[in-house]
């Protein structure tokens, strides 16, 4: 992988909060099971969960001067395999963090990956690329809630 540019703070932040996030991300054994699996360093369970995966990112970040272990942490949790239970659950993960990633030129293909975009500059720019997403929730019949 080539050395990608570093995430904003806040970026870092809000991608953190959706892996963490209580109803749709990670539970807490399962954020030591993927940052263990990474290799990335864990505060363990006493910190709050979004807080845990920020920690680990910024200091990786702040160590390399680079945003591929960020990249690496998403490849590993939208791997579509884990969502054969709930495949709306993973589109609505996508949704969300595309949303994120659009002002840093990237998006999370279908199947996971994280790949290159040109970067939006607005936050209607970042919806709308999300949004055809939502389209295809809505196309499906999913929920409105999930939306």
């Amino acid at each position: 992988m080539n050395r990608l540019p570093c995430f904003t703070h806040q970026q870092v932040e809000r991608i953190s909060r959706i892996v963490g996030n209580t109803e749709a991300g990670l539970s807490g054994q399962e954020i030591g099971a993927l940052l263990a699996q990474l290799g990335f360093p864990d505060e363990g369970p006493e910190t709050t969960k979004w807080k845990r995966l920020f920690n680990s990112l910024a200091s990786l970040q702040n160590k390399h001067h680079v945003g591929n272990h960020t990249v690496m942490l998403i490849n590993a949790f939208m791997a579509p395999e884990s969502y054969i239970p709930n495949p709306v659950t993973c589109k609505q993960l996508q949704i969300q963090l595309n949303q994120v990633f659009a002002f840093a030129g990237y998006y999370v293909r279908d199947d996971g990956r994280v790949a290159k975009a040109s970067k939006a500059t607005t936050l209607e720019e970042a919806f709308t690329r999300a949004d055809r997403m939502g389209a295809q929730l809505r196309a499906r019949g999913v929920h409105p809630k999930v939306l």
